[in-house]
């Protein structure tokens, strides 16, 4: 019996829905980063303001998790959903005025407004993922759906690439008003699935409410006492830190590998196509190994490939950084899918937990990335000690849940 069918099959739908809004977030990510050149030169932003440009999408997950997830406690994960795309569409349509205006404000509200939606979905869809069926399938479900997010990044990036590179625009239109087409689109297919969304019936744990918003906070403190939970909110932290370290290092393979391999040019979609088939590859094994022992058998071997590649040079190097993109693949919804597995109510709470411990992590890079300079050895060796930390919390994970990394099923 797959993951989905867990649940009952009226639900299948709903839950593939759901799941395309990981794709989405995925194009709504990459869209962004690689159309920031473009926002500079169209709206002239200053250093100052394209710093507060690119880093706005990290408060916002900083600030915004636990208030959605308060809100997805409040009124329901099916209702959170949609005001998050709500946010989405909203945000999308104002990039609009901002190409024709070039006000770098109208920006600023665009992209908070865009931000705020992407937090409201990912912390109430992720744990509805978990909540669709039969809670030992819950971890498989979230990183099935999850496999979503780096295809959706992949168009993401070809999109970004073709308008920013081509410029590429519409019959009639001025040239900046590129940066405000993709969002056009990404805009009206949010609203197409808000609708679908709606007039699709979902499990009754999606309309689950918990009333008042005082327990909340008594919930946190109390999950915040929890050693596997707190251990949670830093592995997704060293998640993070890790690809962070990673991706600032992938155009520089290029340097490192044969002028005649594809992958050295093109290593940054080359990183996110191995990023995509470890997603899938790992989800693929959690369907007969228990994802503990997925997790704890990639981490050792990013170990162990992030040390090669601290101490090699050349092709050897480069080789042991694409094979990393292919290991971290897994780790944030496998992280987080191990915290909520079997915690029912409490997955809203612990999910906004684990995204701001994870939000925290992205803060960290800048100052990490300012220290590191471009020193690849140095980011490797924070790939590795990543790694062994979220190796760490696998095997934390597997005794605290009496599941062995080496028991059978």
């Amino acid at each position: 019996m797959s993951g989905i069918a867990a649940a009952p099959k009226r639900y299948v739908i709903a839950f593939l829905l759901t799941a395309s809004l990981v794709a989405v977030w995925g194009v709504g990510h990459r869209l962004y980063d690689g159309m920031m050149p473009l926002f500079v030169g169209v709206l002239q932003l200053s250093p100052l303001q394209r710093m507060a440009a690119e880093s706005i999408y990290s408060f916002v997950y900083l600030i915004g998790a636990i208030p959605a997830a308060i809100y997805a406690r409040r009124f329901g994960y099916k209702a959170a959903i949609l005001l998050g795309m709500g946010c989405v569409a909203a945000g999308a349509f104002t990039f609009y005025p901002a190409a024709e205006t070039k006000a770098f404000s109208l920006l600023l509200a665009a992209v908070l407004t865009t931000a705020i939606g992407w937090v409201a979905l990912e912390t109430a869809a992720n744990p509805l993922f978990v909540a669709f069926g039969s809670p030992e399938r819950g971890v498989f479900r979230l990183n099935l759906a999850q496999c979503l997010y780096p295809l959706g990044a992949i168009i993401g990036i070809f999109a970004s690439n073709w308008i920013t590179r081509q410029g590429i625009v519409l019959p009639q239109a001025g040239a900046h008003l590129a940066i405000a087409h993709p969002y056009i689109v990404v805009g009206g297919f949010v609203l197409i699935g808000a609708f679908l969304i709606e007039e699709n019936e979902f499990p009754a744990v999606a309309r689950e409410r918990a009333p008042g918003y005082a327990a909340i906070f008594t919930e946190a403190a109390r999950l915040l006492k929890n050693k596997l939970i707190l251990f949670a909110i830093l592995a997704e932290a060293a998640s993070v830190i890790g690809m962070g370290a990673l991706w600032s290092s992938p155009m520089r393979f290029g340097y490192i590998l044969p002028q005649d391999c594809w992958f050295a040019t093109h290593s940054f979609m080359a990183s996110m196509i191995l990023f995509a088939l470890g997603r899938f590859a790992g989800t693929a094994l959690m369907w007969k190994l228990r994802p503990t022992r997925v997790l704890g058998g990639f981490m050792a071997l990013a170990v162990l490939a992030a040390v090669l590649a601290a101490l090699s040079q050349g092709t050897a190097q480069g080789v042991a950084g694409f094979a990393l993109s292919f290991l971290l693949s897994i780790t944030w919804p496998t992280i987080l899918g191990m915290a909520l597995e079997g915690r029912g109510v409490e997955m809203k709470t612990i999910t906004g937990l684990v995204a701001t411990g994870g939000a925290l992590g992205g803060l960290v890079l800048r100052p990490l990335h300012f220290l590191l300079g471009d020193t690849m050895r140095l980011n490797f060796a924070v790939v590795a000690a990543a790694s062994l930390f979220m190796a760490l919390f696998a095997l934390y994970a597997c005794r605290t849940k009496g599941n062995s990394l080496i028991k059978q099923r």
